[in-house]
């Protein structure tokens, strides 16, 4: 049964010249698409990280390439010599938080004291600092992290020296996000932000361009066309969420390649909405 499916999988993406699925529902950093929205994000945040701003933060809704953006902001502060600890699991918190983003530095210690593992990593990041190294903190699904670890990284973000702060730290998560940071309790860590950035949808333009970028990327080469109407349809029903076009874009090649058609207008689209 298996084989059937992989041969099913490998027919339809022959058909289409395709040398890979281009719309994948994990994160696919090697071929990301870089809107001019996106590009400003990537901008600003990295600016914000080699400049240490300090505390920044990048919220949005599920599906909106937080998480493939986070990814492409850790591969250009390693071109750039920043030292970075990547968290993307937030079912850890508090001192194991702590531990976690000490691990990803590198630095070991057994003990669950939140005062040892802190002078852990105030010692690593002066070390860094004295050698000239900026760090950076980066943790995803940010929003799941309760009030004493967001309590925690407002102790880390005040790590520094007397010119500059020892890391910069970038919370990504969801828009409850900021409904924790708005509280009265973290309104501290709230008045650090520095800059805070929004990922938005693909409005019409970015979404043809995406579209035809990720099949082009993929080997397609122009092979099939998506006719004026079909990408207004595609838009409306995937509101231009990244996880939500590749789902949907994956079904409707599929329903094409059961036509035995590289042309896909309306009447695939609909069919596929209607899967």
């Amino acid at each position: 049964m298996k084989s059937e499916m992989a041969n099913e999988e490998l027919r339809y993406l022959e058909y289409f010249g395709l040398e890979y699925n281009p719309f994948p529902v994990a994160p696919d950093n090697e071929n990301f698409y870089i809107s001019e929205h996106i590009d400003q994000i990537l901008t600003e945040l990295v600016h914000g990280i080699v400049a240490r701003k300090g505390f920044m933060v990048l919220t949005g809704e599920i599906g909106l390439g937080k998480t493939t953006i986070s990814r492409r902001i850790i591969n250009i502060l390693e071109e750039k010599g920043v030292e970075t600890s990547l968290i993307l699991h937030t079912f850890y918190q508090d001192v194991e938080l702590l531990r976690e983003i000490n691990k990803d530095f590198g630095l070991y210690s057994d003990s669950l004291e939140r005062s040892d593992q802190m002078r852990v990593l105030n010692e690593f990041l002066l070390n860094q600092s004295r050698a000239g190294k900026n760090c950076a903190i980066i943790i995803d699904d940010a929003q799941n992290l309760d009030s004493k670890s967001l309590e925690l990284i407002r102790m880390i973000s005040n790590l520094e020296t007397d010119r500059e702060k020892l890391v910069q730290i970038l919370l990504i998560g969801q828009p409850e996000l900021m409904d924790k940071l708005n509280s009265s309790e973290l309104r501290q860590l709230k008045s650090r932000i520095i800059i805070k950035k929004e990922a938005r949808p693909l409005n019409k333009n970015e979404l043809k361009n995406y579209l035809l970028f990720k099949l082009n990327k993929a080997g397609n080469q122009g092979r099939t066309t998506i006719t004026t109407g079909a990408f207004r349809k595609i838009h409306r029903y995937s509101k231009g969420n990244f996880r939500g076009v590749n789902i949907f874009m994956d079904r409707c090649l599929y329903v094409a390649f059961i036509h035995n058609t590289t042309d896909i207008g309306k009447s695939i689209v609909h069919e596929a909405y209607k899967d």
